[in-house]
This record gives C-alpha cells, structure tokens and sequence, in this order.
C-alpha cells in the first residue's frame, strides 16, 4: 500500500519579471495562481503595491532594474540569453524556496 509520504508531487516555477505598474488584469492573474497549487509562480518586480488576497504559493520578490543589472554584472561579464536563468534561480535568497 502507498503511503502519502511515498506520493511526491512534481512542483513547477514559473518565473517572470514586471516593472512598473501592474496590469489590469492582474487581480485575475492572482486569482488563477490560487487553482494551480503545484506551481510557484515568482514575480520579480520593484512594484510595492500591495496584493489582495495572494495565494502562498504567488511569491513575490522585490529588485529593481539596477539591482538585477548589477547581480548579474558581479556574475557574468558577458551574459548570454541561456544563463541569464540560472544565475538568477542560484542569486535568489533560501527564504523564497
């Protein structure tokens, strides 16, 4: 018999950045992130406005477009539109995953 600590369920993150006010439909987004509980969805952003109602699973992470800029300059010297990814997903705090 399977127990529920031998089920594993696959987690997807989806990762996007957003500069500058959020659009009109973005309520809609929030609302939707809430029905796909297996997928994490980061939104890199320097928008401040609070988010009614966010699901747990809707994380937001605050950088500006200069703060991105400069992490990846410390990383790379020359980035390239592949590893740009990576660099962040390993830059990101503990705390998000």
């Amino acid at each position: 018999m399977i127990s529920k600590s031998d089920i594993y369920l696959n987690k997807i993150a989806i990762i996007t950045c957003w500069y500058g006010p959020y659009p009109w439909y973005f309520p809609y987004f929030v609302i939707s992130c809430s029905y796909n509980p297996t997928v994490d969805f980061y939104i890199i952003t320097d928008n401040q406005e609070i988010i009614l109602n966010k699901p747990k699973n809707l994380i937001i992470v605050f950088k500006t477009l200069e703060e991105i800029n400069i992490l990846f300059s410390k990383k790379m010297k020359k980035i390239d539109k592949f590893t740009w990814l990576i660099i962040l997903l390993t830059s990101l705090p503990p705390e998000v995953f």
